[in-house]
């Protein structure tokens, strides 16, 4: 999405998230959702940021609460909000 292209990064990854879906990779799944949060960020959408983020929280917390995915997904929380 650096390269100007918000959007078709946003549909990327949400096909992505669903094949994630499809093949049970749940931490595949947080991490679409937490750069989905980051581009919507970017554009703005902090809302929408805010809420993708919690899910990838969600996500990797019941994975490994203590990973560094979790970590990183905190930041952007964090960077949404201010």
């Amino acid at each position: 999405h650096y390269a100007g292209n918000s959007q078709t990064a946003l549909t990327h990854l949400k096909t992505a998230q669903t094949l994630m879906q499809q093949v049970g990779d749940t931490r595949g799944v947080a991490g679409c959702l937490r750069f989905q949060c980051e581009i919507q960020n970017h554009l703005g959408n902090h809302a929408e940021a805010l809420h993708l983020v919690e899910e990838a929280l969600s996500a990797y917390r019941a994975i490994a609460p203590r990973c560094h995915d979790v970590a990183d997904a905190l930041f952007w929380k964090g960077s949404t909000l201010f």
